[in-house]
């Protein structure tokens, strides 16, 4: 049912898809299991924010196990060899979870209401793309002068998010055709150079995108795709409950590994929605 006719037309033209109850209870469960058992090692907390990739089954179950490679073999096409569904396994997540107060004024929790449109909008203008180079974490993500693309980005929320500002990824809609735009255009040599500090973001965000940000809302056991090309970012947690979230960033696996010139065709991997129409 997630790959309907429907459903994908609104992928294509949106640039994400939410599909629901996609990874199985248990699965969640022994996850959660396994990330709570971190928080109680101090060294690890801050690194718990996105900075952590486990190479653990617990974790990586949560995609090999559950609906995601099948949905990804419809998207992304046919492969050339009969195992198709070993092409697709995972073997590294990232873990991303947003403490009460994350990305609040102040780091609390309970920021002033006149602050919060202004603090939001700051939040929402800061939006990023994965695989460009940032100081983000030393060694890891500070590859200048590579730009290190995917094809799809697979969020698993492993806890509720019922509510807004609540550590939510938070998306723009069709911002992946404005992306594809702005680089045939300007060109990547900037981003790759440069990384995300070279992307129209801040006040130009509004002249570039034309839809507001959706906020990703769900259950656990949820997941979101979204293309590559998406903007995104990550709202305030103003909540008082952890969002738990796991990500992997997809390849094709039959098409050439991070082929930059999917920055310029946003569905160039994508056989699978070829024949889909806006």
């Amino acid at each position: 049912i997630c790959c309907d006719g429907e459903k994908l037309q609104s992928f294509k033209h949106d640039g994400v898809m939410h599909i629901s109850q996609a990874v199985d209870a248990q699965l969640v469960e022994i996850a959660l299991k396994e990330i709570n058992c971190m928080l109680d090692k101090p060294e690890l907390v801050d690194r718990l924010r996105g900075k952590l990739f486990p190479e653990s089954p617990a974790l990586l179950d949560l995609f090999n196990q559950s609906v995601v490679p099948f949905v990804l073999q419809v998207l992304l096409g046919p492969g050339p060899v009969s195992s198709r569904h070993e092409m697709v396994q995972q073997t590294s997540c990232q873990l991303a979870l947003r403490f009460p107060g994350d990305l609040c004024p102040g780091s609390s929790p309970h920021p002033p209401v006149e602050d919060a449109d202004k603090h939001f909008t700051q939040i929402r203008q800061s939006w990023h793309i994965d695989g460009l180079p940032t100081d983000f974490i030393p060694g890891v993500t500070d590859h200048f002068g590579t730009i290190k693309n995917f094809d799809v980005l697979v969020g698993v929320l492993l806890s509720d998010v019922d509510e807004k500002m609540a550590g939510e990824l938070c998306v723009y809609p069709s911002s992946h055709y404005a992306l594809s735009e702005h680089f045939h255009s300007t060109g990547i040599d900037e981003v790759r150079k440069k990384g995300n500090s070279a992307l129209p973001t801040g006040k130009r965000t509004d002249e570039l995108f034309f839809r507001p940000p959706v906020h990703c809302l769900g259950k656990s056991g949820d997941v979101f795709l979204a293309n590559y090309l998406t903007a995104h970012f990550i709202a305030p947690n103003c909540s008082s409950n952890i969002r738990h979230a796991v990500y992997f960033r997809v390849t094709s696996p039959w098409h050439p590994a991070r082929s930059e010139q999917a920055m310029l065709q946003p569905w160039l991997h994508w056989p699978g929605l070829a024949d889909i129409k806006l």
